[in-house]
């Protein structure tokens, strides 16, 4: 019988857990890509031993083509996440000529027994962290349209709780699906794997406010904790700190640390540029046509002209700029250099705010400026560990810097973090992150769960369709491409991509090239 693998291994003050795929140093957790964490996985379960570059390439690569650059930068990477470097090299030794050895690690001490089920949780139905879905808070004003102020509301709850490393969240997307979902909380804790679940309701007439939540142990059924706030409107960045306070002590008690991280929030001057942002990021989420981004546009610009010192409302703005300027077939980059200014004035405002800090390495990836864009990914993530947005970001950022292999390890974990985890957006970028890879199939089957693409995601997918050999159909996608967009431009695609690497902007204009998009 094979022996088999610790699940936990432990060395200096890291811990390296196989179960939850996760490196912790002094008991908390560091953020790592994917790779360089199987890479320390495999690393630490051959202590002692030589390993060479083959050895790598089929155990932790699956066999792919790997250069030695990528060997070098992804062991480098690993060394920095257990607190070693090149020169010391006390865990990860480099042996000239022959490949890398790991200085042993041994398997952690062994957590208290406890009873366990298959899934992880222990016999009172709770998994080893708290996992809270917080579903969409019911809008209760008679009026369809204020829809959008109660999406706000459950989705600031929802970023506020996931700051928080000890805690996980559902994210957006899949709490969402339930909004209109009845009666059985603890079925849908089920199908969403967590152990509570916050639901509420809100009511606005005129200038006045009534907030209800509630917290349910979903193994049970019990309510945990019930409010009701009648407050004024302007009260609801309050109430909505109130809720998620209330909700992590009830879980954790960690009070003490919630309430530090909510004093480093900016709060917008005033309650009007809060529900223009709010109309802003409605408009930005149904991801159409460049009316809704002009709607969201000035739904900022509304917000800013109320409170010119709001970081959100700056970085809504921003993004809004970028997409416009990447969808135009032609012009110069004042938008994009309008969109820097937006997203430096709102990391400027508010550092410690992750969409923030994405926003800016966005804009800085397409002047790009790799590093600094890199820097300020890795910032958002580490603000917001749990979010799945912040991690399918990093792999879409990740392919453009040279690194898709890494990237599309990135979206992996995104689904793990959150199995529902399905906008729109993330197939997208996915087949972007395929095509660099020259995993033409995956991308092309991307492309096939897209339910509605943009033009640039059109000329992806032709692409990877005439690498993969399948002309007919590229040619086909090509003329709905040309259908939907006459002006397109290929040459402006290939412009605006941010390709640290001359070769991947040369593959997609290979590609666009076999598809008929440029001329041979």
């Amino acid at each position: 019988m094979a022996k088999s693998e610790p699940s936990r291994l432990q060395f200096d003050d890291c811990t390296l857990d196989a179960a939850a795929f996760e490196l912790r140093r002094s008991g908390a957790v560091c953020a790592v890509e994917p790779q360089v964490l199987e890479l320390l996985l495999y690393l630490a379960r051959n202590p002692d031993r030589l390993i060479t570059k083959d050895d790598l390439i089929r155990d932790v690569w699956g066999g792919r083509v790997v250069s030695d650059s990528t060997l070098a930068s992804r062991i480098k990477s690993a060394r920095r996440a257990i607190g070693d470097d090149g020169s010391q090299q006390r865990r990860i030794r480099t042996v000239h000529g022959r490949g890398v050895r790991f200085v042993g690690a041994g398997p952690a001490p062994a957590a208290p027994a406890e009873s366990k089920s298959a899934d992880g949780r222990s016999a009172d139905g709770r998994s080893d962290w708290p996992v809270i879905a917080v579903l969409p808070f019911a809008n209760l004003s008679g009026d369809a349209a204020q829809g959008y102020f109660a999406d706000g509301v459950t989705e600031d709850i929802i970023t506020d709780l996931s700051r928080f490393r000890e805690q996980r969240v559902v994210a957006r997307d899949s709490a969402f699906r339930y909004r209109d979902a009845a009666g059985d909380l603890q079925a849908i804790g089920r199908e969403l794997g967590a152990g509570y679940i916050v639901t509420g309701s809100i009511r606005r007439q005129g200038a006045k406010l009534r907030l209800t939540a509630q917290l349910i142990d979903a193994a049970d059924g019990t309510q945990l904790w019930a409010e009701r706030f009648d407050r004024d409107a302007e009260d609801i960045f309050v109430v909505a700190d109130e809720v998620v306070r209330t909700v992590a002590a009830t879980l954790a008690g960690r009070v003490r640390s919630l309430g530090s991280a909510l004093a480093k929030r900016k709060l917008p001057a005033n309650f009007a540029a809060y529900e223009w942002m709010l109309r802003g990021q409605a408009a930005l989420h149904r991801l159409g046509d460049r009316n809704d981004e002009m709607e969201a546009r000035g739904y900022f610009e509304r917000a800013l002209a109320a409170d010119p010192g709001y970081a959100r409302a700056h970085s809504g703005l921003a993004i809004v700029l970028l997409r416009d300027w990447f969808r135009l077939a032609q012009g110069g980059d004042a938008m994009l250099d309008l969109a820097l200014d937006h997203a430096q004035k709102a990391v400027a405002i508010d550092s410690d705010d992750h969409e923030c800090q994405e926003t800016l390495g966005w804009i800085l990836l397409h002047r790009k400026s790799f590093d600094l864009a890199e820097q300020h990914y890795r910032r958002a993530l580490e603000l917001n560990p749990n979010s799945p947005d912040e991690l399918a970001a990093m792999g879409s950022a990740s392919s453009f810097l040279g690194r898709p292999e890494e990237g599309i390890g990135w979206f992996e974990q995104a689904k793990r973090v959150d199995p529902y985890f399905d906008p729109t957006w993330y197939w997208h970028l996915l087949v972007a992150v395929y095509f660099n890879a020259r995993r033409y199939a995956d991308a092309i089957a991307a492309y096939e769960r897209c339910t509605s693409t943009p033009t640039w995601v059109h000329a992806y997918a032709a692409a990877s369709q005439a690498m993969a050999g399948e002309d007919a159909v590229a040619r086909a996608t090509t003329a709905q491409l040309l259908a939907e967009a006459p002006d397109f431009a290929a040459a402006e695609l290939l412009r605006k991509e941010p390709f640290r690497n001359p070769e991947d902007g040369a593959h997609l204009a290979d590609g666009l090239r076999r598809a008929g998009l440029l001329p041979r």
